[in-house]
């Protein structure tokens, strides 16, 4: 598990709201000074917004 996931996860939860990285990463950074934006970011994955077929359905 990544350094600070857990702590990340503790964030997000507490913020009750589906926040953007840069809110995630100030919570962050005033427990932990020396992190990251990268370490709170989570990149679009491969294929994440196109739709997708399965088994002839496009869903």
């Amino acid at each position: 598990m990544p350094k600070y996931a857990e702590e990340i996860l503790a964030a997000v939860t507490e913020l009750q709201q589906h926040p953007k990285a840069e809110h995630v990463f100030l919570e962050m950074k005033r427990e932990h000074p020396s992190i990251a934006l990268g370490t709170v970011y989570l990149p679009p994955l491969p294929g994440a917004g196109k739709r997708q077929s399965y088994g002839g359905e496009v869903l």
